[in-house]
């Protein structure tokens, strides 16, 4: 067989060659579901968390006795889907990253980088692969600069309210980028009004 310089090659060479320019030509197609951002505040003192679906557009709000907090968190989970790949990837990386801080919400930085491994059943040129990862307080991390008091409500009997707080998802499966994935949510504290009561008995009787 002759190329188009002329030159004569083999059945082989030739099949070989057009094998990789099909691949090099390959469109992959890579999506990704976030089935659930989870956002969430514990409270000083109690054990269970108020949540929210940030990506729904729900927002945390929390009642605190005092109006401190003790973390604010975030805990992306959901699907990662692909499809049109030469090989079937085994594992892939994910990547979150979060408004900096109070004075800069519209800035975000990478807080967290999870390798995700593929479950063996899962793995396929298209596929999808389940994860969760686990929770991150945004106030207790050196890449940010949130700190508990500027969620918390100083005044009693009042509230307050960020807004805007931002989330993003970055997924490479293989050397492929999925699309970025933005959230915000709003934290309200609202510090419960400090009140008392009295109740007794007066134990009133007679006697003769």
């Amino acid at each position: 067989m002759v190329n188009a310089n002329g030159v004569v090659v083999s059945i082989q060479q030739f099949q070989r060659r057009w094998k990789t320019i099909r691949m090099r030509k390959t469109t992959v197609v890579l999506a990704v579901t976030l089935a659930l951002l989870v956002a969430g505040i514990s409270v000083l003192g109690t054990s269970q968390p108020a949540l929210a679906a940030s990506l729904t557009a729900s927002n945390v709000t929390v009642d605190s006795e005092d109006g401190t907090i003790s973390e604010v968190t975030v805990a992306p989970s959901g699907t990662v889907t692909w499809n049109g790949f030469d090989t079937a990837p085994e594992n892939a990386t994910l990547t979150v990253c979060v408004s900096e801080g109070l004075a800069n919400k519209n800035r975000t930085v990478r807080v967290q980088q999870v390798v995700v491994d593929i479950a063996p059943e899962n793995r396929g040129k298209s596929g999808s692969q389940g994860f969760s990862l686990d929770p991150l307080d945004i106030t207790n991390s050196r890449a940010l600069r949130w700190v508990e008091s500027d969620f918390g409500c100083s005044t009693d009997g009042e509230s307050k309210a960020v807004s805007g707080v931002q989330v993003r998802l970055l997924v490479t499966v293989g050397s492929v980028d999925a699309q970025t994935n933005t959230a915000s949510f709003d934290v309200t504290v609202n510090n419960t009004a400090a009140s008392a009561s009295v109740s007794g008995t007066a134990n009133t009787g007679a006697s003769v």
